[in-house]
Protein backbone atom coordinates (compact mmCIF):
# COMPACT_ATOMS: atom_id res chain seq x y z
CA UNK A 1 0.00 0.00 0.00
CA UNK A 2 1.67 3.03 -1.12
CA UNK A 3 2.84 5.36 2.19
CA UNK A 4 0.54 8.09 1.71
CA UNK A 5 -2.60 6.20 1.54
CA UNK A 6 -1.58 4.49 4.91
CA UNK A 7 -0.60 7.59 6.18
CA UNK A 8 -3.83 9.36 5.07
CA UNK A 9 -5.95 6.13 7.25
CA UNK A 10 -3.78 6.29 10.49
CA UNK A 11 -4.37 9.99 10.75
CA UNK A 12 -8.45 9.63 10.45
CA UNK A 13 -8.22 6.12 12.38
CA UNK A 14 -6.67 8.65 15.34
CA UNK A 15 -8.95 11.87 14.72
CA UNK A 16 -11.72 9.11 14.77
CA UNK A 17 -10.98 7.83 18.12
CA UNK A 18 -10.48 11.30 19.40
CA UNK A 19 -14.13 12.33 18.05
CA UNK A 20 -15.43 9.37 20.37
CA UNK A 21 -13.33 9.64 23.81
CA UNK A 22 -13.15 13.26 23.74
CA UNK A 23 -9.51 12.91 25.84
CA UNK A 24 -7.22 12.11 22.44
CA UNK A 25 -5.44 15.10 21.95
CA UNK A 26 -4.03 14.60 17.91
CA UNK A 27 -1.06 15.70 16.53
CA UNK A 28 0.11 15.92 12.84
CA UNK A 29 3.02 17.37 12.18
CA UNK A 30 6.55 17.11 10.00
CA UNK A 31 10.03 17.45 11.20
CA UNK A 32 11.21 19.28 8.09
CA UNK A 33 10.33 20.64 4.68
CA UNK A 34 12.03 19.25 1.81
CA UNK A 35 12.56 20.49 -1.71
CA UNK A 36 11.19 23.87 -1.63
CA UNK A 37 8.27 24.32 -4.08
CA UNK A 38 8.22 27.17 -5.68
CA UNK A 39 8.26 29.20 -9.15
CA UNK A 40 10.98 27.54 -11.38
CA UNK A 41 10.26 30.07 -14.65
CA UNK A 42 7.56 31.26 -17.38
CA UNK A 43 6.41 29.55 -20.60
CA UNK A 44 7.24 31.86 -23.12
CA UNK A 45 4.19 31.06 -25.54
CA UNK A 46 1.61 30.89 -22.97
CA UNK A 47 3.32 33.36 -20.10
CA UNK A 48 1.62 30.85 -17.62
CA UNK A 49 4.32 30.59 -14.31
CA UNK A 50 6.29 27.09 -14.38
CA UNK A 51 6.03 25.59 -10.52
CA UNK A 52 8.14 22.27 -8.90
CA UNK A 53 10.13 21.77 -6.40
CA UNK A 54 13.76 23.88 -6.20
CA UNK A 55 16.00 20.91 -4.41
CA UNK A 56 15.95 17.49 -3.32
CA UNK A 57 17.03 18.90 0.44
CA UNK A 58 15.57 20.06 3.55
CA UNK A 59 15.01 23.64 3.50
CA UNK A 60 14.08 25.99 6.16
CA UNK A 61 10.60 26.44 5.63
CA UNK A 62 8.27 26.33 8.13
CA UNK A 63 6.12 23.14 8.59
CA UNK A 64 2.10 23.33 9.77
CA UNK A 65 1.33 21.45 12.44
CA UNK A 66 -2.59 20.35 13.09
CA UNK A 67 -4.10 19.50 16.60
CA UNK A 68 -7.55 18.24 17.54
CA UNK A 69 -9.13 17.67 20.47
CA UNK A 70 -8.26 18.61 23.83
CA UNK A 71 -5.58 20.88 24.40
CA UNK A 72 -5.58 22.05 20.92
CA UNK A 73 -5.06 25.92 22.25
CA UNK A 74 -1.99 25.38 23.15
CA UNK A 75 -0.51 24.57 20.03
CA UNK A 76 -2.20 28.00 18.56
CA UNK A 77 0.87 29.74 16.79
CA UNK A 78 4.36 30.38 15.63
CA UNK A 79 6.81 28.48 17.20
CA UNK A 80 10.34 26.89 17.24
CA UNK A 81 9.94 23.03 16.35
CA UNK A 82 12.18 22.34 19.21
CA UNK A 83 9.41 23.64 21.55
CA UNK A 84 6.67 20.98 20.21
CA UNK A 85 8.42 18.71 23.16
CA UNK A 86 7.67 20.72 25.90
CA UNK A 87 3.95 21.42 24.38
CA UNK A 88 3.36 17.65 24.24
CA UNK A 89 5.18 17.17 27.67
CA UNK A 90 2.96 19.88 29.28
CA UNK A 91 -0.34 19.10 27.34
CA UNK A 92 0.64 15.08 28.75
CA UNK A 93 0.69 16.15 32.60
Amino acid sequence: MNTSILSSYTILLFLFISCNNQQTLVLITADHETGGYGITGQNKSTKQLETGFLNDDHTATMVPLFAFGPGTEDFIGTYDNTDLYHKILAAYK
